[in-house]
């Protein structure tokens, strides 16, 4: 994980205090190692090296709006009603549309998709009114998941 991830995730940190909130626990090793199993069986690619990182440091997160899923779908800490929803169980159901078959999808908001491609392994950023063109593409899995941190932890960012 790059210096940015580490600090937007620390920003994510300070965010949820600044609330009363806590970052989610972080994931184990066997967690991850359970979840990568898992996503080479039933999706025949490999996770993202710097998304594994991010598990270690917080399993998900919902924030302003964005959900980065977790090894597995737990409760939001500090909640008893909101959960974050497992990688593995999220992309079963979008899976249950031909559409969205071809990509592994990491994180979601209100106006966005981000997922990775089975076919050509790149990671993409698209509109959820129009998911055919994407907003942004790179093969680059640390750039990818700064940008899903800045949605969530910056009000002044978006795509345009």
């Amino acid at each position: 994980m790059n210096n940015k991830m580490v600090l937007l995730i620390n920003e994510l940190k300070k965010i949820r205090e600044q609330y009363g909130g806590y970052l989610q626990k972080s994931a184990t090793e066997k967690d991850i190692e359970r979840l990568n199993i898992a996503i080479r069986e039933k999706f025949k690619i490999e996770l993202s090296p710097t998304y594994q990182s991010i598990l270690l440091a917080t399993n998900g997160f919902n924030e302003n709006g964005v959900f980065l899923y977790g090894c597995e779908t737990n409760l939001i800490q500090g909640y008893s009603d909101r959960y974050i929803e497992g990688l593995v169980e999220a992309n079963e159901i979008w899976h249950e549309s031909n559409d969205f078959s071809n990509y592994l999808f990491y994180a979601e908001s209100d106006l966005y998709f981000f997922v990775q491609s089975f076919k050509d392994k790149l990671y993409s950023c698209h509109a959820r009114d129009s998911f055919d063109d994407p907003v942004f593409k790179t093969n680059n899995d640390d750039e990818f998941f700064e940008n899903i941190f800045r949605l969530a932890v910056d009000d002044n960012f978006y795509y345009e």
